[in-house]
């Protein structure tokens, strides 16, 4: 699990990526899975939703770079977007409306 948006962070800088890689040799899809929380474990905190980046081409574990960035729009709405550097692999983007528990709460990928 990584922690890509601190909690209260001002909407004009919630712009956020991270690079992330395959784990296994020959992957060619990754699920990503977006939370809403600050605690420890992935399953303590709130479920958004997911979306699949498939497509990667074959490579050895930690070859492909996929970039996910996520964008707060306006409050209450996210836009996760995820694409594979170096491949001809239309960005995948999921839009998010979270009920937060809590104001201001961090959003976790998994």
């Amino acid at each position: 699990m990584e922690k890509i948006i601190e909690k209260d962070t001002p909407i004009k800088q919630a712009v956020m990526s991270k690079m992330f890689t395959t784990v296994s040799d020959n992957q060619t899809s990754v699920s990503i899975q977006v939370f809403e929380g600050e605690l420890d474990m992935t399953e303590e905190n709130q479920y958004l939703d997911k979306f699949t980046v498939s497509g990667i081409p074959r490579a050895l574990r930690g070859g492909p770079r996929i970039k996910v960035a996520f964008h707060v729009l306006e409050p209450g709405t996210l836009e996760a977007s995820a694409i594979v550097e170096g491949a001809n692999i239309p960005k995948r983007v999921l839009h998010v409306k979270p009920k937060p528990k809590r104001k201001g709460a961090a959003i976790l990928i998994r």
